[in-house]
This record gives structure tokens, C-alpha cells and sequence, in this order.
């Protein structure tokens, strides 16, 4: 492999049904901000591709294909949520080639499409989430272990339309901070929104109240335990921090100064060359679907589980 890897970021085409946005273009302008590491390919076959989780008919075929043309890596940006039969398959190719099942909802892991499977187990797949920044995410997680300072309680309150990420991406932080993946017990639907009960898998509640709004989408997530911790990433002033407090005093955590986007770039073209990554990584996709998986169940509105509303009654 020569010093700098290839990237193919798909040229933008205008959608039938009207003008978008070229939501890809950063990374084209990241390619030429790594000139040591990175060049640009003419397409998928050997390079790390670039898949946009937005498109009309789903993320899951953009990626197939990726893996299909031959991909060293894939980055995929912002994925939104599938139909219930596609996350499904999905999450169960993951499980099957990586030995992680994806808890869908009430616990039952899922046994995932050909394509995907073969990227968990062999390919690099990366997910780029708007409000789960990863180097914020790194910056919380160096500072609080989940398993040794024992959250007790985490709260996480929404704001924005659901196909924002916003609501995704909450259920992300909730995931971190709890250190495992949730399970929902009681969803509660509102005309504005929701509010919801989820319990991690060593037992750590996880309460949720979600509204809907055409605004800039915001989250604040909040864990009790042995330290307290505090994320806001607010997509109406740019602000994303996170705040952990513990006997040792206040830390205050920051995204970082670099570019989220080169930063994704220069993480899966570390990836490629580095195979000892590729077992987080994985581990990072089944987190996404697992995410997206509870987002469904609360914007649907699903029965809980026996016993789910006296508990919800109990916590919210």
C-alpha cells in the first residue's frame, strides 16, 4: 500500500425530486487537507469510500455496494433510520459475522445482509454522527469509565425532528455513558413527542423526553453516579461540550479543533492500515443500528414491556 490511501467520495448528482445540498463535499475537501495520508480515487475499488446515510432507498445499499466494488473501508455519514425489515437484516450481519447481536428494543438479538456482515468482519466501517462528535465522545470517555464509576441514573432530554439525528444520537450518548447497549421498557407518545423509559444492561435507568420541533435540534444528557457528567451539543449555536465532575474537581471537555470531518477521514484511513482497530469499529456499528433500533420503537410508539408503565410512572 502506498504512503497515501485512496478515498472515493461519489460525485453528487441532483435527485429527481429537486435541488439538495452536497452533503458530501467536505469530505472532498478533507481528502486534499491530508495530502501526506489520503488522495483522491476515481472509485470504490481500493479506497475508502465515503457513503452518504441520507440518500433515497437506504444506507444499507450504498454500503453494499461500497463492499461489493471491492472497498478497503467505508465511511458512513449520518445514517437515518431504515425501515423496520432493513434494520433488521442489518443488525443481524453484524451479530453473525462479529459475535455481537444487536438488542432490538425488548432484548432479542437479531442472528445481518450478506454485504454488511462481510464489512463486520472484514472491512473497516466507520459512522459519522453529527451529534455524537467522536472526539467529544473520546474526550468524555477518557475521563469516566462507565463499568468502575457506576452510573446510577442518566436523563436525556431532545429537541429537533427525529430525521435530524438528533433523537439517534441522544440514545447514542445514553449508550456510552451506561457502557452497554439499552433496552426500552416504556414509550409514552405524545402529539409533540415522547418521553421514555430505557434500563441498561447492568440495570442503570434511562429516562427520555423528546420534543419535536422545525428548530435547530439540540440534546443535554446527563449521568449520576460516582462522577456526574454533563453533554449539550446544541446544532443552533454550534456549541458541543461535556462537563464531568468527581472528587477530583470539574473537567470541562471540548469536540476538539479539528475539523469533524477530516477527522472521520483520518480515523478510517487508520483503520485500513491498522487491523488491531477493526474490532471497535465493528463494535461501533452494531451501536448505531442498536440506536437506531430504539429510535424506531419510540417514534412508533410501541408497547412496553409487562410492568413498563408503573416503572415509567416511578422515574419520570
Amino acid at each position: 500500500m502506498s504512503a497515501r490511501v485512496p478515498v472515493f467520495v461519489p460525485p453528487f448528482e441532483c435527485d429527481a425530486v429537486g435541488p439538495r445540498d452536497d452533503v458530501l463535499a467536505a469530505y472532498r475537501a478533507a481528502i486534499e487537507a491530508l495530502p501526506l495520508s489520503a488522495e483522491a480515487a476515481g472509485g470504490a475499488e481500493g479506497a475508502v469510500v465515503v457513503v452518504d446515510g441520507r440518500v433515497t432507498g437506504g444506507w444499507a445499499a450504498g454500503l453494499d455496494a461500497a463492499l461489493a466494488a471491492g472497498a478497503l473501508g467505508v465511511v458512513v455519514d449520518e445514517v437515518v433510520l431504515l425501515g423496520a425489515d432493513a434494520v433488521a437484516d442489518a443488525s443481524a450481519g453484524v451479530g453473525a459475522n462479529s459475535g455481537t447481536h444487536v438488542r432490538a428494543g425488548a432484548g432479542a438479538g437479531a442472528p445481518m445482509s450478506a454485504g454488511v456482515a462481510s464489512a463486520a468482519g472484514c472491512v473497516p466501517v466507520l459512522v459519522a454522527r453529527r451529534f455524537l462528535p467522536r472526539g467529544l465522545a473520546d474526550g468524555v470517555g477518557a475521563l469516566v469509565e462507565p463499568l468502575t464509576d457506576g452510573a446510577r441514573l442518566v436523563t436525556v432530554e431532545v429537541g429537533g425532528a427525529a430525521s435530524s439525528g438528533v433523537l439517534r444520537d441522544a440514545l447514542g450518548w445514553a449508550r456510552v455513558l451506561t457502557g452497554s447497549q439499552l433496552t426500552l421498557t416504556a414509550v409514552r407518545g405524545e402529539p409533540r413527542g415522547a418521553t421514555a423509559l430505557a434500563e441498561s444492561e447492568p440495570g442503570t435507568p434511562v429516562t427520555l423526553s423528546w420534543r419535536r420541533s422545525s428548530g435547530p435540534p439540540w440534546l443535554r444528557v446527563s449521568a449520576l453516579g460516582a462522577s456526574e457528567v454533563e453533554v449539550v451539543v446544541d446544532a443552533g449555536t454550534g456549541h458541543a461540550s461535556g462537563v464531568v465532575r468527581s472528587a477530583h474537581g470539574e473537567q470541562l471537555v471540548g469536540s476538539g479543533y479539528e475539523d469533524r470531518v477530516r477527522g472521520e477521514l483520518r480515523r478510517a484511513i487508520k483503520a485500513v492500515r491498522v487491523s488491531e482497530l477493526r474490532g471497535d469499529i465493528s463494535a461501533e456499528l452494531s451501536g448505531v443500528l442498536a440506536d437506531l433500533e430504539l429510535q424506531r420503537q419510540i417514534e412508533a410508539g410501541l408497547p412496553p414491556q409487562r410492568g413498563g408503565d408503573e416503572r415509567l410512572a416511578g422515574h419520570l
